[in-house]
């Protein structure tokens, strides 16, 4: 039985190490697209900004979520010093909340631009979204960075009694565990994510809504139209996917939190939950053209590579 376990363990850890090394890669690869085209003097559009931000963001989530979970088993005792384990925590959280906040920049920079808006503050959005969007991301980074603050909050460490050196903060795996503040977390994450995720899920319905309603119209106009058409249903699939996504992240993560799981059940959730960033990235690459088309190029140059 302790070698069944132990397997499980093994197993755990090789996928776990995989999701993070491919989360960090494949968003580092959008990041490098991007810092080239501006390096060569090409300016970035606003879809391009949010691509690298996005980029930047996901992969601190996989390097800091791999290391709150890969310290948390592997090495627990380094978070015996102070303020170690509340600084690691967050961090991930604020990766986290900054691309799901940068998410909803995305959907909502999509939306803003595909569907028309006759008048109302929507239209303004529409003509000023070049303008607007880098300040949209400035104050969704210090919504995420103000938010994750209360993770210090989130956990308290407990010692036990008589026992002096913990004061002291040596470290040590047995001078103090970390307690979850569980309505702490609830109260004050869950509704820090919704709010993103319901930005997500309105855009989302509203470009679906639009894709449907034009589609007939878009289809009897010319090329252009059928590329514009092109564009929408490229721009829905990867929102379609994004939402879904997020819902299983979320829900994923709420089920760890509430602690209602164990064995099996316990590392398959958690296994989901740091595959998030890796999937995320796939799904942004294959939405947007430019980076679909340099990832061709890097496939075929590294098959052509491999054959000599």
């Amino acid at each position: 039985m302790a070698e069944e376990v132990g397997t499980h363990i093994y197993v755990f850890y090789a996928i776990y190490a995989a999701e993070i090394a491919v989360g960090i890669l494949s968003n580092a690869f959008i990041v490098c697209v991007n810092s080239l085209d501006w390096i060569n003097g090409k300016c970035l559009n606003s879809c391009d900004q949010i691509m690298f931000a996005l980029g930047l963001s996901n992969a601190g989530q996989s390097c800091f979520s791999g290391l709150f979970i890969s310290s948390s088993f592997l090495y627990p005792q380094i978070f015996m010093v102070d303020y170690v384990f509340e600084a690691v925590y967050a961090l991930s959280i604020f990766t986290s909340l900054s691309s799901s906040w940068l998410t909803a920049c995305l959907c909502l920079f999509y939306c803003v631009k595909i569907i028309h808006f006759k008048s109302g503050p929507l239209a303004w959005l529409k003509m000023k979204i070049d303008t607007v969007l880098p300040w949209l991301i400035l104050v969704a980074e210090v919504i995420s960075f103000t938010c994750s603050f209360s993770g210090i909050w989130a956990f308290t460490k407990l010692f036990p009694k008589n026992d002096t050196t913990a004061l002291r903060g040596n470290i040590s795996s047995k001078a103090a565990e970390f307690q979850k503040n569980t309505r702490h977390i609830v109260s004050f994450f869950i509704p820090s994510f919704i709010l993103p995720f319901l930005i997500v899920l309105g855009t989302t319905i509203g470009i679906m809504w639009s894709l449907c309603r034009h589609t007939r119209q878009m289809e009897l106009k010319m090329a252009v139209a059928s590329s514009s058409l092109k564009i929408h249903r490229r721009a829905t699939g990867t929102m379609m996917g994004l939402l879904v996504l997020y819902l299983s992240f979320y829900v994923a993560n709420v089920l760890l939190t509430i602690g209602i799981l164990t064995g099996a059940e316990y590392w398959g959730i958690v296994i989901l939950v740091l595959a998030f960033s890796p999937v995320k990235s796939v799904l942004l690459i294959l939405g947007n053209s430019k980076l679909k088309q340099n990832c061709h190029k890097l496939s075929h140059l590294m098959l052509c590579k491999g054959r000599h």
